[in-house]
């Protein structure tokens, strides 16, 4: 198993991460010598991974990761199916130039097919990073935005990741899930500062937390708080009484760990004015 099971009472929240990497000829005659953006792409996404834990968060839910990858030109190349961030970091050296054109709509496909094909235990949380420059040079799997709206509808939120500045916007937009301020959001994987390379950390730091954010807190209020997405039942009613101060508390907590959002204060005022 790629991780252990929760304790008793605490809420589990896998989530399964596929990182899809553009290493065409576009991203790499961007700079000199010819590899050095893709090698600093392939150490953007090692940071990335780096940061990522398994961890309990405020005694009530246990996030754990799994994660995977491919990278791609005109053909797709998985160099990481699911697993843990140690044997993902490892499997990281198995990525090379591929040159030649770009033909984003299969590798999203790609991508599409690997986070959904399996399902063992509890469904996760499914997320991929698109880190390329939006440029194609075909479209033979049916269009970059049709196949990103078909990983949509199956449940995959797609950050657009910039490989550097030279970018394709309205691409970079397409690729990525709805809200553009929360998975386009000028995310970029490296910057070019004074003719030298220089990994945007900070990225990194806005993608995890949006993760987390967009995945932990709708699951806290479904699971503990007793605010299921469908109407509730006078059972369900009962049941999450007990529960309404470690809600309150969650909430107050959650709203100051992650003021971007601004989801913690009109979710307190919700919860607070119908059911409590």
């Amino acid at each position: 198993p790629l991780h252990s099971s929760p304790a008793a009472g605490i809420i589990d929240c896998p989530i399964k991460l596929f990182f899809t990497i553009d290493t065409s000829e576009s991203i790499a005659l961007q700079e000199s010598p010819i590899s050095v953006l893709v090698d600093n792409i392939i150490e953007f996404t090692k940071i990335f991974v780096q940061r990522l834990a398994d961890e309990e968060y405020r005694g009530q839910i246990q996030i754990s990761w799994s994660i995977g990858g491919l990278y791609f030109s005109q053909k797709q190349v998985v160099f990481s199916q699911f697993t843990t961030k140690e044997n993902f970091i490892r499997n990281l050296g198995g990525i090379v130039y591929l040159g030649k054109g770009t033909y984003i709509d299969c590798a999203v496909k790609n991508m599409t097919h690997h986070l959904t094909q399996h399902y063992t235990g509890k469904r996760a949380a499914l997320f991929s990073v698109v880190i390329t420059d939006g440029h194609v040079t075909g479209n033979p799997c049916g269009g970059m935005k049709v196949m990103a709206e078909r990983a949509r509808e199956k449940g995959i939120h797609i950050f657009s990741v910039a490989s550097s500045r030279r970018v394709d916007e309205l691409a970079m937009s397409e690729i990525a899930s709805s809200p553009q301020g929360v998975y386009r959001d000028d995310y970029i994987a490296v910057d070019i500062v004074d003719g030298r390379p220089k990994i945007k950390t900070e990225s990194i730091d806005r993608i995890i937390q949006a993760m987390v954010s967009r995945n932990v807190f709708p699951l806290f209020m479904s699971t503990l708080c007793g605010l299921p997405r469908t109407t509730r039942t006078e059972g369900s009613a009962r049941r999450s009484r007990g529960n309404r101060s470690k809600c309150v508390l969650f909430i107050i907590h959650y709203s100051d760990q992650h003021q971007p959002f601004l989801v913690g204060v009109s979710a307190l005022r919700v919860f607070l004015t119908k059911y409590v």
